[in-house]
């Protein structure tokens, strides 16, 4: 896989989390105990909100991209202490 696509697959994934957090904001507002509503139907639906306000929810993602620190790897002494415990 490519940096691209690899890039592309983060953009994708970050958007839906962005559209969940959204979604669930809104039935919070409305009343709505999240557990009352299904996980499928909330991603349903923020897969619509996105198709919907998909400059709102990309211009969130870059955002918070940008902002976010990539994870440093632990050194390999640390890794293979971690596997032989």
């Amino acid at each position: 896989m490519t940096q691209e696509q690899t890039e592309h697959r983060r953009m994708i994934a970050m958007a839906m989390y962005v559209a969940r957090g959204i979604v669930k904001d809104q039935l919070k507002r409305q009343g709505i105990r999240l557990v009352d509503v299904e996980a499928k139907a909330i991603g349903t639906m923020a897969m619509a909100y996105i198709t919907t306000h998909p400059e709102e929810v990309y211009a969130e993602v870059k955002a918070r991209l940008a902002t976010r620190v990539p994870p440093t790897p632990a050194p390999a002494s640390k890794s293979l202490e971690l596997l032989t415990n």
